[in-house]
């Protein structure tokens, strides 16, 4: 019983000073085993598929022997799809 009482003391002075210190109170491991069984999520397919394609279409229009593109214009937007297509695959779901 007094251990419990330690314990359950420790833990609140943690959350206090993890408040204090603006700090966000750590989830329990049990919360944290459901958050990482709940937030499972595959790739996006259609965003996969753009990707591809769209990397696809940058790689022929390189010309490798000049080390240029054919059209430097359409070249700027296809790369600005791509990264951004890749930034959205990449991140991760914000957790509410």
């Amino acid at each position: 019983m007094k251990r419990e009482k330690t314990i359950n003391y420790r833990n609140a002075f943690l959350h206090k000073l993890q408040l204090c210190l603006f700090l966000q109170p750590q989830p329990s491991l049990s919360e944290q085993n459901s958050n990482l069984v709940n937030n499972k999520k595959g790739l996006s397919f259609p965003l996969l598929i753009i990707a591809i394609i769209i990397g696809v279409a940058i790689y022929k229009d390189f010309d490798f022997k000049n080390l240029r593109f054919e059209k430097p214009a359409l070249a700027i937007v296809y790369i600005l799809t791509f990264l951004m297509t890749v930034f959205f695959l990449v991140k991760k779901p914000k957790g509410k």
